[in-house]
């Protein structure tokens, strides 16, 4: 997202269209192959700006060879914030900060380059970085706030699917 489109975030304006199609394909049960193809259809169906859908297939290629179990996690945090987001708001933020959640260092700096916004929605950002780049962007307060609940809400997730893990296998 450039300045532009963190802006327009706060506006009051209805993503009826994208949240509504999303909303009504998320997979009721939470086996993660079903989760992780509802995922990756979404992802290449949004249109995204600096290539933030290639980033997260990539990351997401990376992570069904080297910790699936991860993969399996992103995937339900994401499936569980899409049921939690506001119908009337872009589910983009929810969707890709969920998906990243669980990112390493080393992955944020691989695969979120240069997508600022999104790395301010992970947990593992520090708050005072997440201030410096609201300043830095020049963001809204309502974005902010709005920034800080997406933020609230992955770490919840992310805290409810580590005690949920052994569940996902039995989902399927």
């Amino acid at each position: 997202m450039n300045h532009d489109d963190l802006l327009k975030a706060a506006e009051p304006t209805s993503h009826g269209g994208t949240s509504a199609a999303t909303l009504a394909e998320v997979p009721r049960q939470g086996c993660p192959d079903l989760l992780e193809a509802w995922i990756r259809r979404v992802n290449d169906r949004w249109l995204v700006r600096s290539g933030l859908n290639h980033h997260a297939r990539a990351y997401m290629d990376r992570l069904v060879v080297a910790d699936p179990r991860r993969l399996a996690r992103s995937c339900e945090i994401v499936h569980r914030l899409m049921k939690l987001h506001d119908p009337e708001s872009d589910p983009k933020p929810w969707f890709y900060g969920g998906l990243f959640s669980l990112a390493t260092p080393e992955e944020e700096s691989q695969y979120l380059d240069g997508h600022r916004f999104t790395r301010m929605l992970l947990p593992s950002t520090p708050e005072g970085r997440v201030r410096a780049e609201a300043e830095d962007l020049e963001l809204a307060p309502e974005v902010l706030r709005r920034v800080q609940n997406i933020r609230s809400q992955i770490r919840e997730q992310i805290y409810h699917t580590s005690r949920v893990d052994v569940e996902l296998k039995a989902a399927c």
